[in-house]
């Protein structure tokens, strides 16, 4: 049994929520259906949507992603590379295994078309060798960088300065909140 989650699961919260107040029925306990009932980690269907943008933009996710890219797309979709990565699926699945305009009976013209209407399509084999695994993740931004400020050819000279990198944009912050930033960013 395969279960992939549809794009909506990773930006679009509102599909969880029946705002419109439709009536979609009743449960075998007599409740109404409303709202889905998400986990109990989820505080909000915004928060749900939260979670699974970030785990499937995740280091983890990106650095698999190839091994899943084979199994759909790939190598390992059809023949002994499936079999061995038990990725076999019903023959009636895969493209090109059935020509329903060739098929006399129309009866049995309806029963193939109801059984791919009803358990889908593998998706068309794209590649024949092993994707290749994705580059990993650019470095995190440098720590920020403390100078001392420029001296105006005084006696004194300026206390130093930090520039600390947010976003785009540079803000020049005392050395103690220099430090406190390399504190907070090396834990």
């Amino acid at each position: 049994d395969v279960k992939e989650l549809v794009p909506e699961f990773f930006y679009l919260p509102d599909f969880l929520r029946n705002d419109g107040g439709f009536e979609l029925g009743v449960r075998q306990d007599h409740k109404r259906v409303g709202d889905v009932v998400l986990p109990m980690w989820a505080r909000s269907a915004d928060d749900f949507i939260a979670q699974h943008r970030r785990a499937l933009e995740s280091e983890h996710v990106s650095s698999h992603l190839h091994l899943w890219v084979d199994l759909i797309f790939g190598a390992k979709q059809r023949g002994p590379a499936a079999a061995g990565a038990l990725n076999v699926f019903f023959y009636l699945t895969y493209e090109g295994t059935v020509d329903l305009s060739g098929l006399s009976s129309a009866e049995g013209r309806r029963a193939l078309q109801a059984q791919i209407e009803n358990f889908g399509q593998t998706p068309p084999q794209l590649f024949t060798s092993p994707h290749p695994r994705r580059r990993p993740a650019p470095p995190p931004p440098p720590l920020p960088h403390c100078a001392p400020a420029a001296s105006g050819g005084g006696a004194k000279s300026a206390p130093a300065t930090c520039l600390l990198a947010t976003g785009d944009v540079s803000t020049k912050a005392s050395t103690a909140s220099c430090s406190a930033a390399r504190l907070e960013r090396s834990t």
